[in-house]
């Protein structure tokens, strides 16, 4: 500039001499070229001033956006802020640094756009899934924006005028001016918190969904056994049916009109699917029928209802049946109707069909008119039943012969029917003493093998026997060292309680138990007493009685026994000569040793003459008793044809033919009866069997059929070897 003026300056001053102007011209014209100067540099400072201005705005635009877009999008977001502020991004040429941002925010905003696009999809999937969960699964609340409005850039857009360079800038209007044309949008909060709190929310749904279509798939599979144990008829799927009306839900329940018809359709399509799955296909298998099929909340609902309704018919038929089975399993061991025979009508007859009932009605009506024919052999097998039950319980002479009717021999219903009571509560009393009896008769073994050591420790030729004998006197004295206090102790906590719960005191072959254990234990005291004052020189002790504690019980002898006479047999005096089940302490009539029948002297006593006697349990009576609740029995015999016998013949029918006295009966053990679909310890569901009628009564009681096998074994209690001490 200095040049140019250096130029033209003399040629003005020349043009002014040619003019002849005054010396005030030249001042005049430096006065314009410096307005003129000052001019040009203010507008174009003006120029350059504003195009910073805009720069500044739109790096500012820039950086808003980037700072929204940051806490839009969570941690990358936070990186990038943080890389600028590190990075000094303000000692870069406006440009530069609007370059820079511009290209931060597009890839700012294409992870914002991704993001957007998989929390809007994950939330829509949330959403369903809530919907078709149903409480306590919310749909997720919307997205909540970030502070601040803000509007996408407009590509379109470049950079202030200016001759300094010619990029483009890819920022758009500023913020005042989105908000005053009523463009700015919100930027939603999309970051790694929001997604993963979806995420949670979706997995668990997804979870929740996936155990209530397993339960649905049990539930149906369930609906498809019970189905078929009922023999029910096809689910309806049109209207009307021949369904019972009373095993489906109502209409009047549900949501949405249609809803119960969709849902018959969807298991008539599952039955029909898997009509070919056996009982013990169902684990692991694949089950058909299920595609499209949503654990919908009224699905679900429906389902139970159903399962509910069906589960509460089956088990009314079951407890039909069973009722008439278990009417029905005496009469079979009365007529001694063979095991196989049995069997073969419970296997024809599994299920609680209709068909099944009326089977087994059928069968109850047919066997209770041969037992009104046969009303002789009925209570000689009653008799028998109650003879082994009473070696159970060990029962004196004098406690058998209470029951008057056993020497009744006027056979008529209401003699049997005395008889069946009868052994009905001595089960009872088996029932309530089984945990007792065991240790009661192992006691009297051990008791028996100390009376048999002392006899044998007094021998003065003991020591002349073999080295095996002495072994085996001692290993025995060692077993009943250990053993017997042991039991005793068990018997004398248990006794008292059951005596206490009863009423009535706890008798052994017509003595109480308690007493006989407490009277060896003083007899054992004194013996010690008489020993020790013997060796001292002293004269002994008078035995004196031992205190009877208040409220207990003792054994009160009885005067005589009397002879048992028989009832006489009439319809009004029945139930004159039937025991009461129940009665009160001070009426119980204990008979003392000395007062036992001479004709049938009891064979648990023995010992020398003239020593008081030991009581001693017999060898052929049971040693323990294992079985719960008569009505806990499980019986896995089956038949399906009329039964008939007599004493002393045999008796065919159709095609089946039996002997009138087959072999004993060997009862299996107990079978799982129904199915429940409850998992396994091991997580597998437990095999499906169709129901069968459980055994009501104790095996070998009947009729006398296999009492033999109610054994001294048959207790649970084992002889201990002898190699064990």
């Amino acid at each position: 500039m200095s040049a140019y003026l250096a130029e033209h300056l003399p040629h003005l001053t020349s043009l002014r001499a040619l003019l002849g102007l005054p010396a005030e011209a030249a001042t005049h014209d430096e006065a314009k070229i410096e307005a003129a100067i000052k001019s040009a540099v203010t507008a174009l400072v003006r120029e350059r001033e504003t195009e910073v201005e805009n720069w500044r705005e739109a790096i500012a635009g820039v950086r808003r956006e980037v700072g929204l877009l940051a806490r839009a999008v969570g941690e990358k977001g936070r990186r990038v802020v943080e890389e600028n502020r590190r990075d000094s991004l303000e000692l870069l040429p406006l440009p530069a640094q609007h370059e820079r941002l511009t290209k931060q925010k597009e890839d700012l905003f294409k992870e914002y756009e991704e993001r957007l696009r998989t929390v809007e999809k994950l939330q829509a999937q949330v959403d369903y899934l809530c919907t078709l969960l149903g409480p306590p699964f919310e749909p997720p609340k919307p997205l909540q924006p970030i502070a601040g409005p803000s509007k996408l850039p407009d590509p379109g857009l470049k950079a202030p005028n200016g001759t300094s360079g010619s990029r483009k800038v890819s920022g758009g209007p500023t913020l005042a001016q989105q908000i005053e044309e009523g463009k700015s949008e919100t930027w939603l909060d999309v970051g790694e918190e929001v997604m993963e709190s979806l995420g949670d929310v979706y997995q668990k749904a997804l979870e929740e969904r996936t155990i209530r279509l397993n339960n649905l798939q049990n539930l149906l599979l369930d609906l498809l056994w019970i189905h078929r144990e009922l023999g029910l008829p096809p689910v309806p799927l049109s209207h009307p049916h021949h369904f019972p009306i009373h095993l489906l839900p109502s209409k009047s329940t549900e949501e949405q009109p249609g809803a119960h018809s969709g849902y018959e359709k969807l298991l008539s399509r599952f039955f029909t699917a898997n009509a070919g799955l056996e009982y013990d296909d169902d684990e692991g298998a694949e089950l058909a029928g299920m595609d499209g099929v949503e654990p919908e909340v009224g699905l679900v609902a429906w389902a139970e209802e159903v399962s509910e309704l069906w589960v509460r018919e089956r088990d009314a038929r079951q407890a039909r049946i069973q009722l008439v089975f278990n009417q029905l399993e005496p009469l079979w061991a009365r007529l001694e109707v063979d095991q196989d025979q049995i069997d073969l009508f419970v296997q024809m007859n599994m299920g609680c069909s209709e068909a099944s009932i009326k089977a087994y009605e059928v069968e109850l009506e047919r066997c209770l008119e041969l037992r009104r024919s046969s009303l002789s052999a009925f209570v000689i097998g009653a008799r028998k039943e109650i003879e082994s039950l009473w070696e159970v319980l060990m029962l004196s002479d004098a406690e058998r012969g209470e029951f008057g009717p056993f020497i009744d021999d006027e056979f008529t219903e209401e003699l049997l029917h005395a008889h069946e009571e009868e052994a009905e509560r001595l089960r009872a009393e088996i029932d309530s003493k089984a945990t007792m009896l065991p240790k009661v008769r192992e006691w009297h073994k051990l008791l028996e093998d100390e009376i048999e050591l002392e006899r044998s420790a007094s021998d003065p030729n003991r020591f002349k026997a073999r080295g095996a004998q002495l072994l085996k006197e001692e290993k025995l004295r060692k077993r009943v060292t250990m053993l017997k206090p042991t039991i005793e102790k068990d018997l004398l906590r248990l006794l008292p309680e059951w005596e206490e719960a009863n009423g009535r005191p706890f008798m052994v072959q017509g003595d109480r138990v308690v007493d006989k254990i407490l009277d060896d234990r003083e007899a054992k005291e004194m013996a010690k007493e008489a020993k020790k004052r013997a060796k001292q020189g002293l004269a002994p002790t008078k035995m004196l009685p031992r205190p009877t504690p208040a409220g207990s019980f003792r054994s009160q002898p009885a005067s005589t026994l009397r002879k048992r006479e028989a009832p006489t047999p009439c319809p009004s005096n029945a139930t004159a000569n039937k025991r009461q089940r129940l009665q009160p302490a001070s009426s119980i009539r204990v008979p003392s040793k000395s007062s036992i029948s001479q004709s049938r002297p009891p064979p648990h006593y023995h010992g020398d003459q003239g020593s008081s006697p030991t009581p001693l349990p017999p060898s052929h009576l049971p040693r323990a008793v294992s079985h719960a609740s008569t009505a806990s029995r499980t019986i896995s015999s089956s038949s399906q044809s009329v039964f008939t016998a007599s004493s002393h013949q045999t008796t065919r029918i159709g095609s089946i033919t039996w002997s009138a006295k087959p072999p004993p009966i060997s009862l299996p053990p107990p079978v799982n009866t129904g199915f429940t679909g409850l998992a396994k310890a091991d997580g597998r569901r437990p095999r499906r069997e169709s129901f069968k009628p459980r055994q009501s009564i104790i095996p070998g009681f009947i009729g006398g059929r296999g009492a033999s096998n109610v054994g001294r074994d048959s207790w649970g209690v084992v002889e201990e070897d002898e190699d064990v001490f």
